[in-house]
Formats: C-alpha cells, structure tokens, sequence
C-alpha cells in the first residue's frame, strides 16, 4: 500500500494467501466487499482519509474472519 501521508490520488495494494486455491474480496472505504485479485489498484482517489480492506476465503469456502486492512491519507 501506498506510504502515509501520500501525496498520490493512486493506490497499489500487493496479497497473496498461504492456502492454495484462495480467493480474494476487497473494499475501500467501507464500499462493500467484491472479488478483486492482487495487485488491486485505485486511481482518482479524494484528499483525505482512506482505508483499504482485503480477505480471503479458501477452497473449502471459509471466510477469513478478520480483514487485513490499511489506511492512509492523501494530501
């Protein structure tokens, strides 16, 4: 993810998984959960506050239960 504070409107954010065969969702700012893929980017972002979230589920349908997340701000 991007450094804090960013001077930047865009954001990169590298995951991976330890369980083979997981999948991936990913929100920012409290958006909602949907199906994303690493490396997830974001362009055009506002000044301000931002926080990313990302979890994974595994082959066997379970979903992490806490989201990994990051926040930082855009000057």
């Amino acid at each position: 993810g991007p450094s804090d504070p960013s001077a930047s409107t865009d954001a990169s954010f590298d995951f991976d998984s330890s369980e083979a065969g997981s999948t991936f969702e990913c929100q920012l700012d409290g958006g909602g959960f949907s199906g994303c893929t690493s490396p997830q980017g974001y362009t055009g972002l506002a000044t301000g506050s931002h926080t990313f979230e990302v979890r994974a589920t595994d082959a066997a349908g379970n979903v992490e239960a806490t989201a990994a997340s990051s926040t930082w701000t855009v000057l």
